[in-house]
């Protein structure tokens, strides 16, 4: 038994410096990728060495929990000697890990006589997950830490009663405590997954586009932007970390077919194929994603509970699916005699392996050919929340409504600024076309809006958009390793800037629409590439680019028009007011009382005015008949599973007020001589 033990204690001393090789071999052949393939990378120094320990902080502990300034501090003289990145993650790893340590002590010690204590002295300032605000040291870090749990106990409490659940205080306790404990588990014994959000940190600190991911992470993202995906056929809300409930069915998919899941009911617990379960509300929320998502875990035992009490038990085997979100479809909106086309075009997926099939390119056109064999008017491409995809696609689609030419310029780290050339000459559709965008149009949707507002070939409607325009190409950290199907991490790493045929790029500051519309984004701070941290600043090329530019779009009575109506609709006070109410029951910065009535009063509160203005219209308005188009109408003949979610799809662009202007606008064009 001597023996043994010695030799148990001779391996873990081993094991330990041999991982930690590991781990600076990855972080160097991260830090190698970087700057052999970014467009601007950073070099790497002291200064930029405490800007990345901010970073990995911020990655770590989001909600301020864990570090105090004085951790920051500690952390910050620690790593004022280090010469390298591999320095600064050794340096910093046991720190982190004695300070995840002691909040899970703090957290295992929760006292369930204090949660449940009703205080008429006790305040707290509700949690507003835009900043990150952290306490100056470790006393006023218990102190907020106690009453932050306190705070999530009675929110958890709130969230089942709204869902007629009944838990014993306990075992809501137990679940926050095991949940928590289970996330702070993964970085004390699991040395990978502090080097996970380290090597985030290093990557975003060259840009905020530029992520370090493993081939999970990777995988997602891709899914994310193919048309195609393998899935059990449904998606999961989560309702807070207590219940996962079902989301939305993917028609023709697995969970679809079984008859047995619906909107609606809460899972309860999943198990492998292995015998292996996960219990939500009580197992890592982490484990449990990586379960559901995992491509290894082709088949699942689903245990749910429906709204009426019911529990179901069912088998579900993944199966290709159309990303539903991806799924292109023509409308047509009746104006009197006018036929005005509509088409949302959710983000620049493409035909990518394995599943193959047609990218958005492909796709748009077939949809625009069908409008114009309805004998449509003119034409809106919705970009609105598309965060962008593949550039190719973009450019496709850009070559649809533009003759010939060069559509824009990128340039590569080490190259000159090189033309990118419509891959096809003549035109799908030379009818009036607009281009819907707001601030979440991003990357590809900005290529595409400002490439057609450059050649005069579309009217811009809605908010300015975010402002990216740089390329990310993912890429592994270990070539050789990849081609063996062995490497396990990828950078999607900023290559390339592009720019609009004028030269210039819009990066930071975004594209300028050429009729405003009003929105509650105006007056709510929202995400954008000018507020990033790091972004790249904006630049131009020095070209010869010789263009064929089509006559400007007159635009003045156009734009005279919507302004009144705009003005006559009072939309800038109206969406001012509902900002200000999602301001105030999102980030509150008054305290409160911390106590079960005070919290469910507000909860209830927030609850109505969310749903009041889901069913309301901020501007009142008679919206178009809307009609899906002749080729989608045979498509649900022999496809009635998709009648109900296109149905719920015209209903929601019937309450769209941006949408309903925009058709106002493309109205006023048409008739425009």
């Amino acid at each position: 038994m001597r023996f043994k033990l010695v030799f148990l204690i001779f391996l873990m001393g081993a094991f330990v410096p041999v991982f930690a090789q590991q781990s600076c071999e990855v972080i160097r052949k991260t830090e190698l990728l970087i700057q052999r393939q970014h467009i601007q990378p950073v070099s790497y120094n002291v200064a930029i060495y405490h800007e990345i320990v901010d970073l990995y902080i911020g990655t770590i502990d989001s909600e301020g929990l864990i570090f105090s300034l004085s951790d920051s501090l500690v952390l910050h003289q620690k790593v004022t000697k280090a010469i390298s990145l591999c320095e600064v993650f050794r340096f910093t790893k046991d720190h982190i890990v004695k300070k995840m340590k002691t909040h899970d002590s703090l957290v295992k010690a929760l006292d369930l006589a204090y949660l449940k204590n009703v205080s008429l002295n006790e305040t707290f300032v509700l949690p507003c997950y835009n900043t990150t605000v952290r306490q100056a040291d470790d006393k006023l870090l218990l102190a907020y830490d106690k009453k932050y749990y306190k705070y999530i106990f009675i929110e958890k409490n709130h969230l089942l009663k709204e869902a007629a659940v009944t838990l014993e205080p306990q075992k809501v306790l137990n679940s926050i405590i095991q949940k928590r404990t289970a996330y702070l588990n993964g970085f004390m014994v699991d040395e990978k997954a502090l080097l996970n959000a380290y090597l985030k940190a290093v990557a975003s600190r060259n840009d905020p586009h530029s992520v370090f991911l493993d081939a999970n992470e990777k995988q997602q993202w891709v899914t994310h932007l193919s048309k195609e995906e393998l899935s059990f056929g449904f998606e999961i809300e989560i309702t807070e970390n207590e219940m996962y409930k079902v989301k939305e069915m993917v028609p023709g998919g697995a969970a679809w077919n079984s008859k047995q899941i619906e909107v609606g009911d809460f899972i309860e617990q999943i198990e492998l194929e292995s015998g292996k379960k996960y219990l939500v509300g009580i197992d890592s929320d982490h484990e449990f994603y990586e379960a559901f998502l995992s491509k290894e875990n082709k088949t699942l035992t689903f245990y749910l509970s429906k709204p009426d009490g019911t529990k179901v038990k069912t088998r579900l085997t993944k199966g290709k699916v159309e990303v539903f979100d991806n799924v292109i479809n023509g409308y047509i909106f009746q104006k009197g005699k006018q036929k005005l086309g509509y088409i949302d075009l959710p983000s620049f997926y493409s035909a990518e392996p394995p599943y193959g099939g047609n990218g958005c390119s492909s796709d748009l056109a077939r949809e625009i050919l069908q409008l114009k064999k309805d004998s449509i008017d003119g034409l809106i491409i919705d970009l609105r929340g598309n965060g962008g995809g593949y550039m190719h696609e973009a450019l496709g689609i850009a070559g649809l409504f533009i003759d010939e030419g060069i559509l824009a310029l990128k340039q590569e780290k080490g190259d000159k600024p090189r033309y990118l050339k419509d891959p096809n000459r003549g035109t799908v559709y030379d009818g009036k076309l607009i281009i819907l965008v707001n601030s979440y149009s991003a990357s590809a949707s900005e290529l595409l809006a400002g490439t057609l507002q450059q050649y005069n070939r579309a009217i811009i409607v809605g908010n300015k958009t975010f402002g990216k325009a740089t390329m990310q190409v993912f890429l592994p950290i270990d070539s050789a390793a990849e081609r063996k199907n062995l490497n396990d991490y990828y950078v999607n790493v900023t290559m390339g800037k592009f720019y609009m045929v004028n030269k210039k790029s819009h990066q930071a500051y975004g594209i300028q629409p050429d009729i405003m519309l009003p929105s509650t984004h105006d007056y709510m701070k929202i995400e954008s590439e000018l507020g990033s941290l790091y972004y790249l600043k904006p630049d131009s090329v020095v070209k010869s680019v010789e263009l064929n530019i089509p006559p400007k779009i007159e635009l003045t009575k156009i734009k005279q028009l919507s302004e009144e109506r705009v003005k006559s609709g009072n939309w800038v006070t109206k969406f001012k007011a509902i900002a200000d109410s999602m301001n105030y029951y999102y980030c509150n910065a008054k305290p409160m009382l911390l106590n079960q009535s005070a919290i469910f009063t507000w909860e209830d509160a927030r609850d109505k005015y969310l749903k009041a203005q889901e069913q309301s219209k901020p501007v009142e308005f008679t919206p178009y008949s809307i009609v899906n188009s002749s080729l989608y109408n045979r498509f649900l003949k022999d496809h009635e599973m998709y009648t109900k979610p296109n149905e719920l799809k015209k209903a929601d662009l019937k309450k769209d007020v941006r949408l309903y202007e925009t058709l106002n606008i493309l109205s006023d064009y048409i008739r425009q001589p």
